[in-house]
């Protein structure tokens, strides 16, 4: 029996022996994480620690904790009061959020009731500048009329929230050319036809956009040609109207628009830009096309002398007789005025007949003449027929005769002609 108790209590020691060993403290896996480039203002992915109790007895937790604000720790553990049984786990969830620039290291600590408290993982992690994840072009939509410009702002959105104004140094593009053109870094749009075209704002890899609807250009202004204008009263002035439209080009629209004489006792105007001054004074014509509008001066002046009529316009007398000859003046508002006394008579040819002042016209001579009467650049003629002169008066002499009766007298008669030519 001795040998035989000996040789099992040498299988029992064996058996001991070959037992894992039981670990007897707290333990934290991993005890170093990296993180490695972290975009500052950005949090990273997760990384796990877990914390096992290896002891025979449960343990109480009373902290868990990191030294730099960058990590931040959250845990399934059981904190004071609450225990950790013998051999069981808890997870440390650790994320990175850099709030500089470089290195940055920090310590999670585990302070428990445990023989190995505390328990300690180094942590690390390079915080880098924050990039660029988005940007938003505005407006999103934009309608302007061809020749206008509209001007887009480029915002950039980073990792880590911020945000910046990219407009002068993103990269501008419109997707067509022929509708609308932008500058590279200012993002100003000019339009230039109708259609639609994408404006897009890049940087780097990232970039935004925009639709721009281009529409037909409008009128945007008028002007009224000549500017200034003086005529007389009666006589007429043609106004036109260009219009200029938003996209540069210019268009006769004088036919089209409403015209208005600003006082229509000096002048009126018709559809057509047609303005007769009617007295004198001063007026403004516009014309108009909706809002927009342009206007000239017109100034109208006394009535100038038009036209000059004689009467009578034919005449016919004898040698040495006269013919009272009169001038109507016609003015260019259609008013007349007696010039008899005012104009310059003449008469052609001269020895025909000759005028005198207030047009009296004396037969000279057997022929045609004719009878002018003028004023500056304004005349009129009238013809005058002169022919053989003609007796006015008859003298017998002697002019109270006495003789005897039964006796003879003789008597002579003379005859006095409108030339003053004498015959016996």
């Amino acid at each position: 029996m001795t040998g035989t108790s000996g040789r099992l209590l040498f299988v029992c020691l064996i058996s001991f022996a070959f037992l894992p060993a039981l670990s007897q403290n707290v333990t934290v896996t991993p005890t170093t994480i990296s993180f490695g480039n972290q975009a500052e203002g950005t949090t990273s992915s997760i990384h796990n620690v877990t914390l096992k109790n290896g002891q025979s007895t449960a343990i109480t937790i009373s902290g868990i904790t990191t030294t730099l604000s960058d990590y931040s720790a959250t845990n399934n553990c059981p904190v004071s009061p609450a225990i950790l049984a013998p051999a069981a786990t808890c997870t440390i969830s650790v994320t990175f959020s850099p709030s500089a620039l470089g290195t940055r290291s920090g310590t999670l600590t585990v302070v428990d009731t445990g023989t190995s408290s505390p328990q300690q993982v180094t942590l690390t992690g390079n915080g880098t500048a924050p990039f660029l994840v988005s940007i938003a072009v505005t407006p999103t939509t934009a309608s302007v009329a061809a020749g206008y410009t509209q001007q887009f702002a480029a915002t950039g959105t980073y990792s880590n929230g911020t945000t910046q104004n990219l407009t002068t140094t993103a990269s501008w593009t419109s997707s067509n050319t022929s509708v609308a053109t932008i500058k590279a870094k200012t993002g100003l749009a000019t339009s230039v036809a109708q259609g639609t075209a994408t404006i897009t704002a890049t940087s780097g890899t990232i970039s935004g956009s925009a639709t721009l609807t281009v529409t037909a250009a409008i009128l945007t202004s008028i002007a009224v040609s000549p500017s200034t204008a003086t005529v007389p009263a009666g006589h007429a002035q043609q106004f036109t109207a260009l219009g200029t439209y938003s996209n540069g080009t210019t268009q006769n629209l004088t036919g089209a628009v409403q015209w208005i004489s600003s006082v229509v006792g000096v002048a009126t105007v018709n559809g057509a830009g047609l303005a007769v001054g009617l007295s004198q004074g001063a007026t403004s014509i516009s014309a108009s096309a909706g809002a927009i509008s342009g206007s000239a001066s017109m100034s109208v002046t006394p009535p100038v002398l038009s036209g000059i009529s004689i009467s009578p316009a034919s005449a016919s007398i004898a040698k040495g007789t006269t013919q009272q000859f009169t001038a109507t003046g016609t003015y260019s508002d259609g008013s007349t005025q007696n010039l008899t006394a005012t104009v310059n008579w003449s008469a052609s040819p001269a020895t025909v007949a000759t005028m005198g002042s207030g047009g009296s016209a004396t037969g000279a001579g057997i022929g045609t003449a004719t009878i002018t009467a003028s004023s500056g650049t304004i005349s009129a003629t009238a013809t005058l027929s002169v022919g053989q002169p003609v007796l006015v008066s008859l003298a017998v002499t002697p002019a109270s005769p006495s003789f005897a009766l039964g006796t003879t007298q003789q008597l002579a008669a003379t005859g006095t002609y409108s030339d003053g030519a004498l015959w016996t």
